[in-house]
């Protein structure tokens, strides 16, 4: 805990405004970050430490932390859930002589702070903001009776900050180096750049270079593509040189802009507020001429949208007469992370201003050139494929049922994967898995929960994170200790199942909280509808950005310990228990007509295709073709409704695309 004051400001419309923290870790690992603003406005956090009703949660997420003596940056503004427009977030606005106390937690004991000698006296200060001695927490809210509450203790970090009419951000610690190009703001002449706003795949975000040709530019706004329409927290970031000097490295990176926006869907940009650029980065944003600049575009969630390609990364996928915009790379994991898929097309507009008088341009066109090639040491080779059905059923009531397991687990993990077997009846009857109850050890703490599933089995995919499609990542509130914490339905995508049918699932928190037994005592957890067996419990957080070693934290056999909720179309005895008759509610989906084998349908079509051998191999747009046609397919499946159904209940799945030339002959 700590507290900060705003000295005086130079008038009553001067504001400090709270970007972010940077905080010091004793490892360098994927971490777990709290951080609360009290909400009793200029006082001190003393007297406050042990109630959470009195603070407002202003970000809770997993960063990348760096270790001993390196900088870790936790964004606050873009990661308010209460901003939904381009107004800033009043919980870290600060006025003249206005004083704020913040609470920042990790689940892990590595944040570092100092021993010093004088608890509530000032320790740093400069032209705006004076910082205070504070308190140092070893257990969440300070444990029982605030038992685990040490004071005096400093802080170790930084805030990052913006005084609103003084064009400058500034911070209490020195800053790391920074670009020495100024901003020019005379004769410029501004511009824009469009992508085709097409997609095919979608991810946390993207990374790519843009190159000048004659002219310096000021790169002054921006544009994403996403299909979701809904409130989502982005980042842009910049480096000076191309973004693959910088895959893995956070620290080489410097954030232009970050907010929440909404969301405009497919097809259109999702346009990024001005205001949300910081003033301070505008020198980070000159690109001087004959030179290249990194970008690294990514939502907190994987929802930005992005094409593949046969070209190379590096390869100009678009150019004016001032750019040119290459291929680069999409990145799975958030905010940062060890793999990528190479060979991808952002999505988006640039707005950007020339250091010169405006002259007429022509049209961008798509020009591939030649680059070197892009060797990378770590790459995902496949995008996930088979999303579940997330379709509401239509069925005129429903049975609310649920299967336990056991919670008599002593050991606790990072995860469990485990598989539900959907049991063969004779009415084919369906249902739908709504949520989870997870055993977690640790009692009343916040932490990440996220949740994975697969079709069919989960043996030989236990670390190809391609074959699993997230379902669900959010953050709940534990329960007592040998108590179940529910999973929110809304937070859950639905899972439609019919028996005989068999689903794989991967349950995996932020910490090594999760319980599971060793030995399940019987492996008969079963009803009329499901059966859970026995699975693995896993012992490493992030899982899927490892490689074969990482099997050794995978442990077998072991029984996860939960339940599982689902529904079912209401029975005639159900109906008569509850005392409703609804005559208009429709039946459930007939039965299919039972068949010894799988039905296997082939359709073959024609396309006259315009193809320049000498761009890209034959064998190449073929296999384009393949991919971008199975994509297409699946996603007209799943926004079909009498398609759907067919998934749903009848087990239609595509099989395989195949695309070959056609001889003369045939």
């Amino acid at each position: 805990f700590f507290d900060i004051t705003a000295k005086e400001l130079k008038n009553d419309d001067t504001a400090i405004h709270i970007d972010s923290l940077y905080i010091h870790s004793k490892h360098e690992q994927p971490c777990f970050v709290a951080v609360y603003v009290l909400k009793t406005e200029d006082t001190s956090h003393l007297g406050y430490e042990t109630n959470p009703d009195a603070w407002h949660l202003i970000t809770d997420k997993i960063v990348q932390c760096k270790g001993f003596y390196r900088r870790t940056h936790v964004p606050l503004r873009s990661l308010d859930s209460n901003q939904t427009d381009s107004t800033y977030d009043e919980r870290l606005v600060m006025k003249s002589g206005q004083t704020k106390s913040f609470y920042v937690m990790m689940n892990d004991p590595i944040l570092r702070y100092s021993n010093t000698n004088n608890f509530g006296q000032e320790y740093s200060s400069n032209d705006h903001l004076i910082f205070y001695e504070g308190t140092g927490v070893g257990d969440w809210w300070g444990g029982d009776a605030g038992k685990y509450l040490y004071r005096p203790r400093t802080w170790n970090g930084s805030i990052r900050y913006e005084v609103v009419q003084g064009e400058e951000t500034k911070e209490i610690t020195p800053p790391s180096q920074s670009p020495t190009l100024s901003f020019e703001e005379t004769a410029l002449c501004p511009k824009q750049i469009s992508t085709p706003y097409t997609s095919s795949y979608s991810s946390h975000g993207n990374m790519f270079d843009v190159q000048t040709k004659s002219k310096a530019i000021t790169v002054t706004g921006m544009s994403l593509h996403t299909s979701k329409v809904a409130n989502l927290a982005y980042e842009i970031y910049t480096k000076p040189g191309s973004f693959q000097d910088g895959l893995n490295d956070q620290s080489v990176w410097i954030l232009l802009a970050s907010g929440n926006v909404t969301g405009a869907g497919y097809g259109v940009g999702t346009h990024i507020p001005s205001e949300h650029f910081l003033t301070s980065t505008r020198s980070s944003r000159v690109i001087p001429p004959h030179a290249t600049q990194g970008f690294y575009v990514t939502f907190t969630t994987t929802d930005i949208s992005y094409d593949t390609t046969s070209l190379n990364v590096g390869d100009s996928m678009m150019s004016d007469d001032n750019i040119d915009v290459l291929v680069g790379v999409s990145i799975p994991e958030y905010p940062f992370g060890s793999s990528f898929y190479e060979k991808r097309l952002w999505r988006g507009e640039i707005e950007y201003a020339t250091h010169s008088t405006c002259e007429p341009s022509t049209s961008p066109s798509l020009s591939p050139t030649i680059s070197t090639s892009f060797s990378p040491s770590s790459t995902v080779s496949a995008s996930p494929t088979g999303q579940p059905s997330t379709a509401s059923p239509t069925w005129g009531c429903s049975d609310e049922s649920k299967l336990e397991t056991t919670s008599d687990g002593e050991t606790a993990a990072y995860g469990s994967m485990f598989e539900v077997y959907a049991v063969p009846r004779e009415d084919q009857q369906p249902l739908v898995i709504k949520t989870f109850d997870l055993l977690i050890e640790k009692p009343r703490v916040t932490v990440r929960v996220l949740v994975y599933t697969k079709p069919g089995t989960l043996v030989g995919h236990e670390l190809d994170g391609s074959a699993w499609t997230l379902i669900c990542n959010t953050t709940v509130m534990t329960r007592q200790y040998r108590e179940f914490t529910s999973i929110p339905n809304s937070a859950f995508k639905d899972i439609h199942m019919v028996g005989p049918e068999r689903r794989s699932f991967y349950i995996t928190l932020d910490e090594s909280s999760l319980m599971y037994s060793d030995k399940s005592q019987s492996t008969d957890f079963s009803d009329d509808h499901l059966q859970i067996l026995e699975g693995n419990g896993v012992g490493r957080y992030p899982l899927f950005v490892g490689d074969s070693t990482y099997s050794k934290f995978i442990y077998a056999p072991r029984a996860w310990n939960g339940v599982i909720h689902y529904e079912t179309p209401c029975t005639e005895s159900s109906i008569a228990s509850i005392g409703v008759v609804n005559l208009s509610a429709p039946p459930p989906p007939a039965p299919p007509p039972p068949a010894p084998t799988p039905i296997t349908t082939r359709v073959a079509y024609l396309f006259n295709v315009d193809h320049d051998p000498t761009i890209f191999p034959l064998s190449i747009l073929l296999n384009d073709m393949e991919e971008k046609m199975e994509n297409k397919i699946n996603g007209l499946f799943v926004t079909d409704d009498i398609l759907e159904a067919y998934i749903d209940f009848r087990g239609l799945e595509v099989m395989g695309v195949e695309s070959k030339e056609e001889k003369e002959n045939e």
